[in-house]
């Protein structure tokens, strides 16, 4: 999986992402620097973290590359993905 190759987060496992990625099942993008990702899901995230990953609601800037991962060049709602991600990662 090509995820392997290019994540850069020093806190979360590969499988960790993998898993967050297929839970969120929208919109991912490689990152500017090449080493991350963004995922952009509809719902609503009952706060703004940087810890494990940052989540942003709508008051973020971020660079957009176009770059798509694995052909997930949709953005859909999910707020069951977005759940499951606050329950596992963020005890909510």
């Amino acid at each position: 999986m090509e995820s392997r190759k290019i994540v850069g987060n020093m806190v979360l496992t590969t499988d960790e992402v993998i898993w967050i990625i297929e839970t969120c099942d929208s919109y991912t993008e490689i990152s500017k620097s090449g080493s991350g990702l963004h995922i952009f899901v509809q719902g609503k995230f009952p706060c703004s973290s940087t810890r494990p990953f940052e989540i942003a609601s709508n008051d973020k800037f971020v660079v957009l590359t176009g770059d798509i991962f694995e052909n997930r060049g949709i953005l859909r709602q999910n707020q069951e993905g977005i759940d499951r991600i606050g329950e596992r990662f963020f005890h909510i």
